[in-house]
């Protein structure tokens, strides 16, 4: 049996997993967080702004030591991030979240802010681009929940409104 419950994600940090701040992802249409008995536990997010800070996560920035900052500056500002295949799980990405909301009761009232501590994650959904309005996944972020050192899979802190 699952227990659902109506949140709103105001904002989801993003760190590696040494703890270091990547990104924050807060302009969420959409979340969920799924917890259950067959082991597949996992936190999607649907955001409609492209996240550089992310991308780069995913992948490794070439960054050119030869120019000098002379050329650096003349040159057009651009990034080139190179990426390894992700069914390889020596390139796996794993991060920390924090996500941060309302829960709401059933009479649709705030009751709670909630937080959700996440100590080992995977980002499974990788990059997608796609043209036109086409809609081809429910969620743009989703990250698979691992154990942490501790064998939690996250943490909830509920703070009565």
């Amino acid at each position: 049996m699952t227990s659902s419950f109506l949140v709103q994600v105001l904002d989801l940090k993003v760190f590696d997993i040494k703890g270091k701040f990547i990104t924050k992802l807060d302009k969420a249409v959409k979340g969920k967080l799924v917890h259950n008995a067959y082991g597949n536990s996992y936190f999607a997010i649907e955001i409609v702004d492209f996240n550089v800070d992310l991308i780069k996560a995913l992948g490794e920035v070439e960054v050119n030591e030869s120019a000098t900052d002379f050329e650096k500056e003349l040159s057009s500002k651009s990034t080139k991030i190179k990426f390894k295949p992700l069914y390889n799980d020596e390139n796996e990405k794993k991060f920390k979240l924090i996500a941060e909301g309302d829960l709401y009761n059933g009479d649709g009232v705030v009751s709670h802010d909630f937080k959700v501590i996440i100590n080992n994650s995977v980002l499974m959904s990788g990059l997608d681009f796609e043209v036109g309005n086409i809609d081809n996944s429910e969620y743009t972020h989703v990250f698979n929940i691992r154990t942490d050192n501790d064998g939690n899979s996250f943490e909830l802190e509920l703070k009565e409104k």
